[in-house]
């Protein structure tokens, strides 16, 4: 029964057919631009057109499983996913020197896009647990540690702050395994991302915060010096056009494609780069977009995304209890950092990393994980609007409590 009086909440549809066919404009123009970049091959968009059938299938089930599914299943599903992750070190199929992908009879996946999926679950479970031990946390500056090092019992210190070290360790432990297991830095910027952005909407300790992100940027470095090989990725962005490696070429001949492009693009099918850039109906597939939509067709695209990312703002302002919120939130920092990343590495923005736009890109596990993702955020957000705003916080979260009638 649908209310407006204060206190009560509004029950939600149970499809938010706006975000649906968002993301259904966004698959089908992936289809084709990877038809068209992959030069016609029918045999490659039919792949991943049954992945899209079997995603949305995945998303329409999803979105209709109570809220409380994903919160029993977390631990559990990031704990398998991790171990899929270290699977691909005995299992994975070796491609130019790392093991990303495993591969069963004529199924190949990628372990560390299901990483993605299981961090958001977990992540929320785990700041909704230690949701008040977050917020009202002593804050205690570094000289002031120090000065009372002799009366703070350590282990009493490390428990008082659980609320913030178990969410570092899951996220630290999940971009480390993908990072040096997989060799792969620029899902595990990804997954890191995924989790600061869902800190820092529920925690109000900057100075924690500020603290991970120069922890995380001296693991960058030591993972850049660890793996000589990301030098030189860094080398063909700062001197692309002096550079002869295939980084520098794969990024140069991108940004050729995007300039020949101009306003109004070279038309559908009509690219010349695409002969030039190794499989650009991969990560390079927005500079397909480019040369042959033009600017104009690059800008819708852009706009398409931001309408994306704000029907999810809206979906969030509209889920009453945090759980749904942090759920909401992983989901939006997956596809937002992903898709600024990969067009600011189009744009030679940032260095080379090797990250897919979504929807966009070819690729059937991260298509199908993001499909899910969108029926998770439809499952915790059709819970109900509330209009008191009194409960947007409410870390019991009320497994069992059932929606009014």
């Amino acid at each position: 029964m649908s209310t407006n009086e204060p206190g009560k909440t509004e029950k939600r549809r149970m499809l938010d057919w706006t975000l649906l066919m968002i993301v259904a404009v966004l698959v089908v123009l992936g289809l084709i631009m990877q038809y068209s970049a992959s030069s016609y091959d029918l045999d490659l968009v039919k792949k991943q057109g049954i992945f899209a059938l079997i995603g949305f299938a995945v998303l329409f089930v999803v979105s209709r499983l109570p809220a409380r599914f994903f919160y029993k299943i977390s631990v559990v599903a990031f704990g398998l996913s991790m171990v899929a992750v270290a699977a691909t070190m005995v299992l994975g199929r070796n491609i130019k020197g790392a093991k990303r992908w495993i591969e069963i009879g004529p199924i190949n996946f990628q372990p560390s896009e299901l990483l993605k999926a299981a961090l958001v679950m977990t992540l929320a479970a785990v700041l909704c647990k230690y949701f008040h031990e977050i917020n009202n946390l002593e804050r205690i500056t570094v000289k002031e540690f120090f000065a009372r090092r002799k009366e703070i019992r350590l282990g009493s210190f490390l428990r008082e702050r659980r609320g913030f070290i178990f969410p570092i360790l899951i996220i630290i432990a999940a971009a480390a395994f993908v990072a040096v297991l997989t060799k792969d830095l620029g899902t595990a910027v990804i997954i890191f991302g995924i989790g600061f952005c869902m800190l820092l909407v529920i925690s109000p300790g900057i100075r924690y915060l500020i603290t991970i992100l120069i922890a995380a940027g001296a693991a960058s470095i030591g993972l850049i010096l660890l793996f000589p090989y990301r030098m030189g990725r860094i080398s063909a962005w700062l001197d692309l056009e002096g550079n002869t490696s295939d980084l520098g070429y794969q990024i140069q001949q991108g940004l050729y494609a995007i300039g020949s492009g101009g306003w109004f693009g070279r038309g559908l099918g009509k690219s010349i780069q695409k002969d030039f850039i190794p499989e650009p109906q991969t990560d390079m597939i927005f500079t397909i977009v480019c040369e042959e939509l033009g600017i104009i067709g690059g800008i819708v695209l852009i706009v398409l995304f931001v309408l994306l990312i704000l029907r999810l703002r809206k979906i969030y302002h509209e889920t009453a209890d945090l759980f749904g919120k942090m759920i909401i939130t992983g989901v939006t920092a997956h596809i937002g950092l992903q898709t600024i990343i990969n067009m600011a590495v189009m744009a030679n923005l940032i260095p080379n990393t090797g990250v897919p736009l979504p929807f966009i890109s070819y690729g059937g596990t991260s298509l199908l994980i993001l499909l899910t993702e969108i029926g998770m955020v439809m499952a915790v957000g059709k819970k109900g609007v509330d209009r008191s705003k009194d409960n947007v916080y409410d870390t019991g979260y009320a497994v069992n409590r059932q929606p009014e009638q």
